[in-house]
């Protein structure tokens, strides 16, 4: 689960949300609870850190009032909605926009819980993605042209002997540059890259001073 995660209170919410959100924190090492005024609301500034954002949506002038805000952060935070007004249509206009849920009052601690813990998830889901879609990037970026060559015919699933003929090297050469592309990569065979790097259709350049 994500530590040093922040949990925004916009409004004046009563002590039942409060006691259930500080529940939830309390399970999280690093954890805030932040209570702003909706007043923020009408600004679309994202919060500075990624968190779970509950809005009472009765204490603004409605979805339209926030609509900005929810956009501009419903893709880093998970944003649940909490209103006496929370129905299917709300829920239809809201979720477009990157609401992660919708809540009716009265508030059911129980229901409350389980979505934060939903959203919390999915947080940790998201920085996980996160980090590895940047480290798998960067791993990319440090090949070299040769190797960036090898990497692509690895993906297509090209065999020692194919990359020998194709590159008009001995299999012992080809061979050596599939073990320096799988371990810069941190993969254990060609499985594992395809796994991981399977979609990417990138054109890798040639250094035509690039020996073999």
């Amino acid at each position: 689960m994500p530590d040093g995660l922040t949990f925004y209170l916009f409004s004046n919410f009563d002590h039942r949300v409060r006691t259930v959100v500080r529940t939830a924190a309390d399970r999280f090492a690093d954890a805030a609870v932040r209570e702003l005024s909706h007043q923020a609301l009408l600004s679309p500034q994202p919060p500075t850190e990624a968190g779970c954002i509950l809005i009472d949506l009765d204490q603004t002038a409605g979805l339209d009032a926030v609509r900005e805000f929810i956009v501009a952060n419903g893709q880093q935070s998970k944003i649940i909605l909490i209103s006496e007004r929370a129905d299917l249509k709300l829920a239809r206009q809201a979720f477009p926009l990157g609401v992660f849920d919708c809540l009716a009052k009265p508030v059911d601690p129980e229901q409350l819980l389980d979505s934060i813990a939903r959203a919390t998830e999915a947080i940790r889901c998201d920085r996980k993605t996160w980090r590895v879609s940047r480290s798998d990037a960067a791993a990319v970026e440090a090949l070299t042209p040769r190797e960036l060559e090898y990497f692509s015919k690895l993906l297509e699933g090209w065999s020692i002997k194919t990359l020998s003929t194709h590159f008009q090297v001995s299999i012992q050469t080809a061979a050596k540059h599939r073990s320096r592309v799988l371990a810069k990569l941190k993969a254990e065979n060609e499985v594992e890259l395809v796994h991981r790097f399977g979609t990417t259709r990138l054109t890798f350049p040639r250094d035509p001073g690039d020996s073999n």
